[in-house]
């Protein structure tokens, strides 16, 4: 049996740090190619290909936080949406006088597009540092990854507390919630395009912790997932850890402490995110 240290037990995400570089590359280089091979005037008054690509691409991305909001009421998305949906009327500028200063508008809100979520720790989703979380009391590393799902208890708290509990964690983008006849599954991971355009869900392929309607508890680490961790974490304390944790997370919501699951995210997020944790001052004190 091996002994773990305590430190960030996730790897790096590369894969993020990937697409991040190659979206701004091939967005680069399709604007370039849409300015220099397309249409060689659009930096000149009036409309031209680039103006109507940049709106297309602002109206589709604003309606689909639009569509966030309503599926996880978080006011980021609502705000996020109605900026970008804000690139429309400026198709009236672009007839006028002023037309040049739509390019100003355009740069001032991809910067803004692009540095709102690291700015403010609480409008990120924070899977990752629920894996943290759940990662942190296991300290063996001895069976590897088992595809079944794990019995993690029970709770006593009815199917309408747990609904809210859903709810509220998917507002502060702490798991996505999906809300079944005879269940709540609380995943650990995004929406997915699939699941968003035709409303299924590869179940095998996410990591979740399920409430069944007689409070059984059945946790999930998905295979991507657990491959995500630097180290071969004992599969079954992973797991029961991840559970202790929503339980934990659900004690102080039914006492009405919300706050405290905040708090402990945010710690989360210092301790184990570089910019934060260089640029976000001391983590808050969490009594847990």
């Amino acid at each position: 049996m091996q002994t773990m240290d305590q430190t960030r037990k996730l790897r790096i995400d590369r894969q993020a740090i990937l697409r991040f570089l190659l979206t701004i590359f091939f967005g680069g280089a399709a604007l370039v190619f849409i300015i220099i091979v397309l249409d060689a005037g659009s930096w000149g008054p009036g409309l031209h290909s680039l103006d109507y690509v940049l709106m297309g691409f602002y109206t589709i991305l604003g309606g689909v936080n639009v569509i966030g909001y309503f599926r996880t009421r978080n006011k980021f998305y609502l705000g996020m949406g109605i900026a970008l949906l804000l690139f429309t009327p400026y198709i009236v500028v672009g007839q006028s006088e002023y037309s040049d200063f739509r390019f100003v508008f355009y740069a001032v809100w991809g910067v803004l597009f692009i540095t709102a979520g690291p700015v403010r720790r609480r409008f990120n989703p924070h899977f990752r540092q629920v894996l943290e979380l759940a990662a942190k009391p296991v300290t063996e590393s001895r069976d590897g990854f088992t595809a079944r799902p794990f019995a993690a208890g029970k709770t006593g708290s009815g199917q309408d507390e747990i609904i809210r509990f859903g709810k509220f964690l998917m507002k502060h983008g702490i798991v996505y919630t999906h809300f079944r006849k005879d269940r709540v599954i609380l995943t650990v991971g995004g929406l997915s395009w699939w699941h968003f355009l035709s409303g299924k869900q590869n179940w095998q392929k996410v990591t979740y912790v399920s409430f069944d309607k007689d409070g059984n508890i059945t946790v999930q680490i998905s295979h991507n997932d657990y491959l995500k961790f630097k180290d071969q974490i004992t599969f079954d304390q992973l797991c029961a850890s991840l559970g202790d944790l929503m339980l934990r997370f659900l004690s102080y919501f039914h006492a009405g402490e919300e706050e405290k699951i905040l708090e402990i995210i945010d710690e989360e997020m210092l301790r184990s995110h570089w910019f934060f944790s260089r640029f976000s001052g001391v983590s808050p004190v969490v009594t847990v």
